[in-house]
């Protein structure tokens, strides 16, 4: 399958948009299995928009430590972040409408359960559900959840949830069900929200007197 790379990261075209791997083989997101720290991904790569985390994309990718995603995504499906024993960050924009099946299996089957803490940090400006599969948000000590929206996800069926996870805490700015679990609107329990949308300055400026005119800035959302 032709793809597209951008800082290390593969694109697979569909349709009218990109999709993060080729929706099919394990580690397929990655030029590289060896690829260590943060990733980012972009709203659009050439022009084209980035709208899928693909089927596996990212599993087994067991020297990702954050994941930041710029990109408004609609899905992560089944696996694609499954067993990422060193990621501790992940951002969801508010997009997405679905997570797959073992997307947020964080650790290794039948391995020891990961110690460190996964932040998982929900984006601004969520004006419609979205639903979680089964074994989502599992096989981590610690998950603390940053959920700024009242709507309730749905979840078809609570196997696998959370499982064997110690601590969990769910900040939201009125009490909900999060996937079976009550979540807390004392924002102080949770890390401080860490995304921040990349922004770019551009201008097209003259002096008169030199000979320029300032045309004025305008505030533009990468893409």
């Amino acid at each position: 399958m032709n793809y597209t790379e951008y800082k290390r990261v593969r694109y697979y075209s569909r349709n009218d948009f990109l999709i993060v791997g080729n929706n099919s083989t394990v580690g397929s997101a990655l030029a590289s299995n060896d690829v260590i720290g943060e990733l980012v991904i972009p709203r659009s790569v050439n022009g084209k928009r980035v709208l899928e985390i693909g089927f596996n994309a990212f599993r087994l990718c067991t020297r990702i430590t954050k994941i930041t995603i710029y990109a408004k995504i609609t899905r992560i499906n089944d696996g694609a972040f499954c067993e990422c024993t060193s990621l501790t960050y992940l951002n969801i924009p508010e997009t997405c409408t679905y997570i797959g099946n073992s997307a947020l299996f964080l650790g290794i089957n039948a391995g020891a359960i990961e110690k460190q803490m996964m932040i998982v940090e929900f984006n601004q400006g969520r004006t419609e559900g979205f639903n979680v599969g089964v074994w989502d948000f599992s096989r981590r000590a610690s998950f603390y959840i940053i959920y700024p929206s009242s709507i309730a996800p749905t979840f078809p069926s609570n196997e696998g949830l959370f499982s064997e996870v110690s601590t969990i805490v769910i900040c939201t700015p009125i009490e909900i069900n999060f996937c079976g679990i009550q979540t807390t609107t004392d924002t102080s329990k949770c890390p401080a929200p860490i995304f921040k949308e990349q922004l770019r300055l551009t201008c097209a400026c003259k002096n008169r007197q030199s000979g320029l005119n300032l045309f004025g800035f305008i505030l533009l959302l990468l893409s």
